[in-house]
């Protein structure tokens, strides 16, 4: 019961850094209420993985694609644990 609570805790976390690297792209996303919290709610995570890649002058943020792919890996050990 409790493993399947952490992975659905880390699942929902994926998706929701997925909707907000999506939403991203579309032009009137940072008005929206939603969108602002689910930046809010990302940004926790999100933000100390940006402060450790280099300085990137691209459109692209690959902050998110990082933290996806670290909390998978936690996930993952997390998972082999339980």
């Amino acid at each position: 019961m409790i493993r399947d609570f952490v992975q659905f805790a880390f699942n929902v976390l994926t998706w929701l850094i997925v909707a907000r690297a999506i939403l991203s792209w579309l032009p009137n996303a940072r008005s929206n209420r939603w969108y602002r919290s689910l930046v809010e709610l990302t940004e926790t995570f999100i933000s100390p993985i940006r402060k450790l890649l280099p300085a990137n002058n691209s459109m692209i943020d690959i902050a998110p694609m990082v933290t996806i792919v670290i909390i998978i890996l936690l996930e993952n050990l997390v998972m082999g644990i339980l």
